[in-house]
């Protein structure tokens, strides 16, 4: 299908996408849908290159093997910074597939991207485990930059939803030996930037202020219920705003003001804590966006809001 040059971005995306939301109907296979669905976001990004490799372990958890989908510029100047791109799902579904578009999106930028899997609840995912999954797909991209040409030393975070709380998590903690204390004190690197998109970021609210579902979903990651943890430490430390600090990235927020899943005041608490902090910071309430359409890369509101996400890392990667 030709797209007319001077269409609208919003109407050029549609008419791509009704293709790719039929291919199921008319046999296509999954590898045929993957290509379509590339298609559209390299069609948007024109003119990118991008080259993937899929299915790199970075991890092995007894009989679980943690994967990544590397996506790298063909086109680039000196070793590219890198971007770990994080799945939501409520800690329980999902997969680094879901985040295909958003990375074609940071490597058509010129700067790499990793999707990557981390532990479900229902795999041992529980708190504090997909966090430091996040932490281990660092190190290994760190160690491996050189290997695919991309800089060790700048290295970002992009989460959606779930995804948004571990990036803020892995992103924010000084002291990883406070999440696992089999891990050395510290931590074995920084990285540079934060993209939290919707995701939670305050456990330590009094309980009567969530919804049976909300308290649900909290009590499912951190593997404890509410009456559990009387005095809050659990929720405490498991919160990203209790570890805003002066030394950490800055980190961009972007949160919908119609978000019946995570609300906004979650926002708003993590930005008075980075402020309280001295933490750089960007916020960018988006009116009107609820929590589902707020991640889907198809819909009118990551299309109103990539452009700053992706001005925002390729700023702090520099």
């Amino acid at each position: 299908m030709k797209i007319p040059s001077n269409a609208p971005r919003g109407l050029a995306l549609l008419l791509l996408a009704i293709p790719i939301t039929l291919a199921p109907l008319i046999g296509c296979s999954s590898d045929d849908l993957l290509l379509a669905r590339l298609g559209v976001v390299a069609a948007v990004n024109t003119p990118a290159l991008v080259e993937i490799t899929p299915n790199i372990t970075y991890a092995t958890r007894g009989d679980l093997h943690l994967r990544l989908d590397l996506y790298r510029p063909l086109i680039r100047t000196g070793a590219a910074p890198i971007v770990l791109v994080v799945h939501g799902g409520s800690w329980r579904s999902g997969s680094k597939e879901d985040m295909t578009e958003f990375a074609y999106d940071v490597a058509a930028r010129g700067m790499a991207a990793a999707t990557i899997d981390y532990r479900l609840i229902q795999q041992g995912g529980t708190f504090p485990a997909s966090i430091l999954d996040v932490i281990d797909a660092g190190t290994f991209l760190r160690e491996n930059a050189v290997a695919w040409g991309l800089d060790a030393e700048r290295i970002g975070l992009l989460g959606v939803s779930a995804g948004g709380y571990l990036v803020l998590m892995a992103g924010l903690v000084a002291d990883l030996s406070v999440l696992d204390p089999s891990r050395p004190t510290g931590r074995p690197f920084e990285f540079k930037a934060v993209v939290n998109v919707e995701g939670p970021t305050d456990f330590t609210e009094d309980p009567s202020l969530y919804t049976s579902r909300q308290i649900r979903l909290i009590e499912g990651y951190l593997g404890i219920t509410v009456a559990e943890d009387p005095d809050g430490t659990l929720r405490h430390i498991a919160s990203p705003v209790t570890h805003a600090r002066e030394s950490g990235p800055p980190v961009l927020t972007i949160h919908g003001t119609a978000d019946q899943t995570v609300p906004i005041l979650q926002a708003e608490s993590l930005q008075a804590a980075l402020s309280a902090a001295g933490e750089a910071h960007e916020y960018l309430p988006i009116e009107g966006m609820d929590h589902v359409p707020g991640a889907l890369w198809w819909g009118p509101y990551v299309q109103g809001y990539r452009a700053a996400m992706l001005d925002f890392l390729d700023d702090a990667l520099q």
